[in-house]
């Protein structure tokens, strides 16, 4: 992980990083047949490739780690200063640089946790409490600069049909992500450092609930130390 992204609540990054594998990597071809990339074939599609594939990383962390990784980037990351909502996404002038500006990315990993949270079932809906959570952090920090939220609608038409396609390809290989009955034993131990969670427990689920309680309370010190003590067991138990 580059510079200055250290430590534990940097985890995500990690999973982000990990999108860009999956991105250039990724075979769906089966037997006898030549190689078959659909995400390269979406990135390509695009003007900036590069971007695209930003937007790539960012939806697969997203996925695999839910909350965590757009809290991670409103809490830690992005900079509400360097928002250009004005400017439409792959409009001329922007195709040169490598990452879309921070408001198209945080447009795209909230449709990504909209589109989990609504997989869950019309009772469900386990993600509701932290996308108002983040929205209203996102919120508040563009405001803290002047800057309003809102994109422009050919932004937000491209970024939520590139998030639909994105979601319909995970959907072939794997079930959205939704918090099960071992999640709340870690956010339980991370919350009080007791009792310990089940075995199976994985250090997804931990960095998972550990940035919801820290999106939840504010706290971080004591949760990263439980989080922490935590994995250890787990890798121990590997």
């Amino acid at each position: 992980m580059r510079s200055p992204a250290t430590g534990f609540w940097s985890l995500p990054v990690a999973v982000h990083e990990l999108g860009h594998v999956v991105a250039q990597t990724l075979d769906t071809s089966g037997p006898g047949q030549g190689a078959s990339n659909p995400v390269r074939a979406m990135t390509l599609a695009g003007r900036s490739q590069r971007q695209r594939e930003e937007l790539f990383a960012d939806f697969f962390a997203t996925f695999s780690l839910g909350p965590a990784y757009p809290a991670m980037l409103i809490m830690t990351r992005l900079a509400a200063a360097e928002s250009q909502p004005q400017v439409v996404f792959e409009a001329d002038g922007t195709l040169t640089a490598s990452h879309p500006s921070v408001e198209k990315r945080i447009q795209l990993v909230l449709h990504t946790l909209d589109l989990m949270d609504a997989s869950a079932g019309t009772w469900r809906h386990p993600y509701r409490t932290q996308m108002q959570s983040l929205r209203l952090a996102w919120g508040q920090q563009t405001a803290s600069v002047g800057i309003a939220v809102d994109l422009p609608q050919p932004s937000v038409t491209v970024l939520d049909a590139l998030t639909r396609r994105y979601w319909t390809l995970a959907g072939t290989f794997d079930s959205a992500r939704h918090p099960d009955t071992t999640n709340d034993a870690v956010k339980q131990f991370l919350r009080d450092g007791r009792p310990l969670p089940p075995a199976g427990t994985r250090i997804r689920d931990v960095v998972t609930e550990a940035w919801c309680l820290r999106l939840e309370t504010g706290v971080a010190d004591a949760v990263e130390k439980r989080a922490l003590v935590l994995i250890q067991q787990i890798m121990e138990r590997s």
